[in-house]
């Protein structure tokens, strides 16, 4: 026991020091392709992405921000086709998936850790698999041209082949039982049929000449094969006859599900989904989301005949109350590449990328898409107060909003690309860019002048330190700094030959800048500077050499001695610390070892202080160091047991603080009911680290009387009585 409990301990320690970015950086959103939602109980839902998952405890209402998996699960089938059975849960705690290879992995704990089990099935590719009980389990997949099944009685541990000849590699199975069974491939509309467990199997003819997709049974008795394209068979009796249903407007699809006999939905590339009424005879489409084959809902569910989900190839989640009457999705986050973001106090912030504008009013937790924003790809934002906001962009792009965000006012002031602008103050505002571009306004924005120097190449990044004093960052080994506002301009050459990405200066002697030299092929050097006079002397690292484009891209100091820098590799981002002042850094971002299947490469970095910091960049991936509205971190000391406190003060009006304890990462909600039991908020509502935390309520908007506030963590849960006294 004491070695099964220090096992346990060190691979909490392992999951902790490789997965919970120190530095208490939460993962906000990103992208990622969505690939199986899984409800583990009527109300813990899993929804796996790749290197991370959602997860959901009121059965798909709401969804805990993004969890790294120990494992990467899923994989993509491609454009016209997906592997539909790589993933099965018998019960809130046992899993399987499969990877693509001869391995399958495991979890006993609803998927927060995963073990690998090899299946000494040499040479296969195994695609899929269903589990009937904890113990008994089937996996097939193919073996060169060949397609091979094969079982277990133990839980996963150990494989027995049944078949290795099969005609074609199988991408679906379905038992029906221990015994019956189906498995279908992609090469004809043949199934192969067992009632015996695989020892034995027949052929059967099913569809209408093309491939089968996917096999799916509402019970023992009625079965659906999703054919591709443009048909789907049925059978009433268990598969002992088949009658196929044409339907040109489907295409080529992907999944299905059946919730009765009657009612069912497929999806289909170009994200497509069409229902069913009557069993399959005919579909009707309900949804046309995407443009390109590649877009596509890889798997679909319904809990009931009005409520499912969809979920996307570019971490769409589609919800539906009505039955596909409407869709919504329920993440909304931002996507695409964010160039910049901005926080105009702790709670007010905004992101931008080539596909719009988001703006959040809880520190990143949730976010806004306002759609009416010019369409022109913007690099970078900034706002002087909550109100009045910047955007420059491509072509000369100029935006500007007076009311945070909702409207904005385009201009051209340019036919070069604007890559950073700076506001000193209410009325005066640079921006750099392309070809040596500086502009400059004394008026808010409404009009520009061209400041003039002597280079011709591209400008990305400045900063004024007050009215006079500016700095600029440039390729080709140039700095340029200005003492007039800009009238005149002086280039330093601190280290040549390298492209500078990023300057800040923390006053007006002491600045950082950073900088790359990116060949191709050649791969990558990078370097690290500081002045302390203003830039006339700099002081640099030992330039670091890399294979790739392992690159610096931004800086941010809060004070002289603390600051931030992000870099990326292959797409991966990192994030670097000093409390120093640049002497020594050190990662407090970014996966440890192996950067396969990380978050996007990291473009810009913004600090409030030090406990509310953000980082943007590829594929809508956002991070930060601040903590949800209303809750605060006491201790990340590993707590004995799960705890809730009584609130203090009680009664109180019209703040109360509640203090719990987690001893073990899980997810975690806090709610508070009225006396008669509804729901009043929410204030935590997310995947916490082992620690003590403080939830903060305000009960200002609400009336005296007694109310109850709820923990529910994993297998805890507790309530207690408060009195909002007024």
């Amino acid at each position: 026991m004491i070695n099964i409990k220090f096992t346990i301990l060190l691979s909490l320690l392992f999951f902790n020091l490789c997965y919970s970015q120190s530095g208490n950086w939460r993962v906000l959103t990103l992208q990622r392709e969505l690939f199986s939602i899984n409800f583990l109980t009527q109300n813990k839902v899993s929804i796996f992405a790749g290197d991370y998952k959602y997860q959901s405890t009121d059965g798909g209402i709401s969804w805990n921000l993004p969890v790294r998996n120990t494992m990467n699960i899923g994989f993509s089938g491609g454009s016209h086709f997906t592997y539909p059975n790589y993933i099965c849960f018998v019960d809130s705690l046992y899993g399987w998936a499969t990877q693509n290879n001869t391995a399958i992995i495991k979890t006993t704990n609803g998927g927060l850790f995963w073990n690998t089990y090899n299946t000494n099935l040499s040479n296969s590719s195994l695609v899929c698999i269903q589990f009937i009980n904890r113990q008994l389990g089937f996996i097939a997949g193919g073996i060169g041209n060949s397609g091979v099944i094969a079982k277990t009685t133990n839980g996963g541990i150990n494989w027995v082949m049944c078949t290795s000849s099969l005609k074609k590699p199988v991408t679906s199975i379905h038992m029906i039982n221990s015994l019956k069974g189906f498995a279908s491939s992609f090469s004809n509309d043949t199934i192969a049929q067992t009632n015996d467990g695989w020892n034995s199997f027949e052929y059967k003819k099913a569809g209408n000449g093309a491939w089968i997709n996917k096999i799916f049974f509402l019970d023992s008795l009625q079965g659906w094969l999703l054919g591709n394209p443009n048909y789907i068979s049925k059978t009433t009796n268990s598969g002992l006859s088949w009658q196929v249903y044409s339907a040109p407007s489907l295409g080529n699809t992907v999944n299905m599900y059946f919730v009765n006999s009657a009612t069912g939905w497929i999806t289909s590339t170009r994200k497509r989904i069409f229902k069913t009424t009557n069993g399959g005879i005919n579909w009707f489409n309900q949804l046309s989301a995407g443009n390109e084959d590649l877009e596509v809902y890889r798997d679909i569910y319904f809990k009931d005949p009005n409520t499912g989900w969809a979920l996307g190839t570019s971490s769409n989640l589609l919800k539906t109350t009505n039955g596909g009457v409407n869709w919504f999705d329920t993440f909304n986050n931002p996507n695409g590449n964010l160039r910049s973001i901005y926080f105009a106090n702790v709670n007010t912030g905004w992101c931008v990328s080539s596909f719009g504008l988001w703006k959040t009013t809880n520190r990143g937790y949730n976010w806004t898409h306002n759609q009416s924003v010019p369409v022109t790809e913007m690099n970078c934002l900034q706002f002087i107060n909550v109100n009045t906001g910047f955007m420059c962009g491509a072509g000369g792009s100029f935006s500007k909003t007076t009311n945070g965000g909702v409207n904005w006012t385009a201009s051209t002031i340019g036919t070069n690309n604007l890559v950073k602008l700076n506001f000193i103050n209410d009325i005066t505002g640079f921006i750099c860019g392309a070809n040596g571009t500086i502009l400059k306004t004394t008026n808010t924005g409404t009009n520009w002048t061209t400041q003039q120097n002597n280079l011709t190449v591209a400008l990305n990044d400045i900063q004024f330190t007050d009215s006079e004093n500016g700095f600029i960052a440039a390729d080709n080994g140039n700095i340029l700094k200005t003492t007039n506002g800009g009238v005149n301009w002086v280039v330093l050459i601190p280290f040549n030959n390298f492209n500078y990405s990023a300057i800040h200066f923390v006053n007006n002697s002491t600045g950082y800048a950073v900088s790359n030299r990116y060949s191709g092929t050649g791969g990558s050097s990078r370097l690290k500077l500081k002045t302390t006079d203003s830039g006339i002397t700099w002081s640099h690292t030992n330039i670091e050499t890399y294979y790739g484009p392992y690159l610096y891209t931004d800086i941010f100091f809060i004070n002289e001695t603390t600051g931030w820098l992000t870099s990326s590799d292959f797409y991966v981002g990192y994030i670097s610390k000093t409390t120093d002042g640049g002497i020594g850094w050190f990662q407090t971002f970014g996966p440890n070892g192996s950067s396969s299947g990380a978050h996007g490469g990291l473009f810009n970095i913004y600090a409030i202080n030090e406990d509310n910091v953000w980082a943007a960049g590829e594929n809508g991936t956002i991070i930060s160091t601040a903590s949800p509205v209303g809750i605060q971190t006491i201790s990340l000391e590993i707590p004995k047991r799960y705890l809730l406190s009584q609130n203090y003060p009680n009664p109180f009006n019209p703040q109360t603080k509640i203090k719990f304890a987690v001893p073990k990462a899980s997810f975690t909600k806090l709610i508070v009911y009225d006396l008669l039991g509804r729901e009043v908020t929410t204030l935590v509502n997310e995947e916490l680290k082992p620690g003590t935390y403080e939830a903060d309520w305000d009960g200002s908007g609400y009336s005296s009387g007694v109310y109850f506030y709820k923990i529910i963590s994993n297998e805890f849960t507790e309530t207690r009585k408060m009195v909002l006294m007024k």
